[in-house]
């Protein structure tokens, strides 16, 4: 999966890049997961991390790998 966007957020890069790496539930949710059973959801952030949904039960799915991270800021 390649996902490109653009936003303006005020808050500092590191916040934003904590939040949407961190805090992944937070704004990754249903529809979206593979079951509403689903317990955590995880993005590994870094080259090769996984981003991956638990379900309690020793079981989850696997969504993707992160392949690049690139750092770019507003000038």
């Amino acid at each position: 999966m390649d996902i490109t966007e653009q936003f303006d957020i005020k808050a500092t890069p590191a916040r934003v890049f904590m939040a949407l790496t961190r805090q992944v539930a937070s704004w990754w949710g249903a529809p979206y997961l593979y079951t509403k059973l689903a317990k955590g959801l995880t993005l590994e952030p870094r080259l090769g991390g996984r981003f991956y949904e638990t379900w309690g039960t020793g079981q989850g799915r696997l969504w993707g790998t992160v392949t690049q991270i690139r750092k770019s800021l507003a000038t």
